[in-house]
């Protein structure tokens, strides 16, 4: 009997990165202490300014169920760390949110990076999810405009994380030491997420 992985979960269509409203939530945990309490405020006063309904509490939703993602640590960490810094760290829990982006950053982006190969395009996109295709059926199931739309997702969420260029070459990640220390301390693994020689990191953690 074949045994399918789990399926991946493929609703990251809605947003990119949400670096600045990430700020914003996390600003308003700091004060409330609780998800549940910044998500009613997000959407009860509207403050990421959003004006359509549906649309304001797909986007609130998901960045929510991202940062919560994130420990206390990390959350003390993001508001007091540069722009660079604080962009890696939520890619690395959209990794953590979304198992097809995890694989994609490990198998993909820092795949191609290690050997030298700088140019990401949209065919090595297509490549990825027809090499998982057996493992995961539901990829099959993606019709043409949704793979589209996945994929333009996670390319602008590879530039505004800063690990993408405008021409789609990847960018060598440089997390600081106490990014590095940080992630470190329960998963090494996780920074490889990012691009990166493995061999700099130990040097540097």
């Amino acid at each position: 009997m074949l045994l399918m992985n789990k399926p991946y979960v493929l609703s990251f269509t809605v947003g990119s990165l949400f670096w600045h409203e990430s700020i914003k939530a996390t600003e308003l945990f700091h004060e409330y202490g609780d998800w549940s309490l910044v998500k009613a405020r997000l959407l009860g006063d509207n403050i990421l300014q959003i004006k359509k309904e549906s649309s304001k509490r797909k986007i609130v939703t998901s960045l929510i169920n991202r940062l919560e993602l994130l420990k206390a640590e990390e959350i003390s960490f993001f508001s007091s760390s540069s722009d660079r810094d604080q962009k890696y760290l939520l890619w690395i829990a959209i990794c953590r949110q979304y198992s097809f982006i995890h694989d994609f950053a490990l198998e993909v982006l820092h795949n191609r990076f290690i050997l030298l190969e700088k140019k990401l395009e949209y065919k090595h996109f297509d490549e990825f999810i027809e090499s998982k295709a057996f493992w995961h059926p539901e990829l099959e199931e993606i019709i043409s405009s949704t793979r589209k739309k996945l994929r333009q997702v996670l390319f602008r969420m590879m530039r505004e994380a800063g690990v993408l260029s405008d021409e789609n070459q990847i960018i060598q990640a440089i997390p600081s030491r106490g990014l590095a220390d940080l992630i470190s301390r329960d998963k090494f693994q996780e920074l490889l997420l990012l691009p990166v020689f493995e061999n700099d990191l130990k040097r540097g953690v």
